[in-house]
């Protein structure tokens, strides 16, 4: 199931209705991520015996989608989850193009889910200054891009 091992078979990803947005921001505050969460966020999670175990928000920037906030809880690691969660995501966003700025050591992980780097200088206003605000803050990232096949 989504190249999920077989220790995370039992998961199920959904999409969240904005009513159920404080799951997810519940979620990122039980472990410390200071992530914020929006009503026009695309907000997905995946499930175990009805327990949050990873969550990722796909949020405005502009005329554009920035996938933000991608976590797997620590006992979850390594079983393919976050791959899974996004690759799920990506599938069921109906997005033509949704950009990320993973940490250098993901972004093998990232192409694999067909992102692709994009420079800077190639991506609209909104997107290329918050990646700018975020290397200025010294963030070891990447601007990459997805495009729906």
């Amino acid at each position: 199931m989504l190249g999920i091992n077989k220790k995370m078979s039992e998961i199920i990803i959904r999409q969240l209705n904005p009513e159920h947005f404080p799951l997810a921001k519940k979620f990122y505050k039980q472990f410390g991520q200071p992530t914020k969460t929006n009503r026009n966020d695309l907000i997905y999670a995946a499930f175990s015996k009805s327990i949050m175990q990873a969550c990722l928000r796909i949020a405005p920037c502009g005329d554009s989608r920035l996938l933000r906030g991608v976590f797997v809880a620590p006992n979850c690691r390594k079983a393919g989850l976050g791959r899974g969660l996004i690759a799920h995501a990506l599938a069921h966003c109906e997005l033509d193009e949704v950009w990320t700025f993973p940490y250098e050591h993901l972004h093998t992980l990232y192409k694999e889910l067909n992102f692709e780097p994009v420079t800077a200088e190639n991506a609209a206003p909104p997107i290329r200054e918050a990646f700018e605000a975020y290397t200025k803050q010294g963030k070891n990232i990447s601007l990459m891009r997805w495009k729906h096949l």
